[in-house]
């Protein structure tokens, strides 16, 4: 059986076999209309409470060795008998804090991902930061021109983007150029 673990900024914050770390609520949401969540909550006499810093700290589930959830606490909220909740939001969001700089580019979508990601990773900080991974929008000529633009990255769905800008468009269709975002970051490098 596999053990679910919560780390916070790389601090073990929960395991099933530590009373003492105890927590009472753990819950990632699959959105398909925006960005995956998670829901943790804690009592009161959690060692760890003062920790966990809205918009600071980092959240990383684990479920064996697989990493089942990765982000940032958003708020903090306490209930009635002194129980603290926090929203969380995945990593995904981390490309929400840029704005791509004007740019001009030529040439096939990887590149232009590649781009996006350069600029982003040069805006925030090392834990914010992405490296392209295996990427599989298709375009069917597989090449992009457009002339110099302000855009951003943003979700239609948690694994689905649309680069948005002014010029940044599908040749054939017109529409904003879309494609799927899993598997095409790696955090860990």
């Amino acid at each position: 059986m596999k053990l679910f673990r919560v780390y916070v900024d790389g601090k073990l914050f929960y395991h099933p076999h530590f009373s003492r770390l105890a927590i009472t609520q753990a819950q990632v949401k699959e959105d398909a209309e925006n960005i995956d969540s998670l829901i943790l909550s804690a009592p009161y006499n959690h060692p760890y409470l003062k920790d966990v810093k809205p918009m600071s700290s980092e959240i990383v589930c684990k479920k064996g060795e697989n990493t089942v959830f990765e982000g940032r606490v958003l708020d903090d909220g306490i209930d009635f008998y002194n129980t603290h909740t926090w929203t969380c939001e995945s990593a995904l969001a981390y490309l929400k804090d840029s704005m791509q700089p004007p740019y001009s580019y030529k040439g096939n979508l990887k590149g232009l991902l590649e781009l996006f990601l350069t600029e982003h990773n040069k805006r925030v900080e090392k834990k914010k930061q992405f490296h392209i991974g295996n990427v599989t929008v298709k375009d069917n000529n597989d090449y992009i021109i457009n002339g110099t633009v302000r855009g951003q990255i943003l979700f239609e769905s948690n694994d689905c983007f649309y680069l948005y800008s002014d010029e940044t468009l599908d040749p054939e269709t017109g529409e904003n150029i879309k494609g799927e975002f899993r598997d095409i970051y790696d955090r860990k490098k």
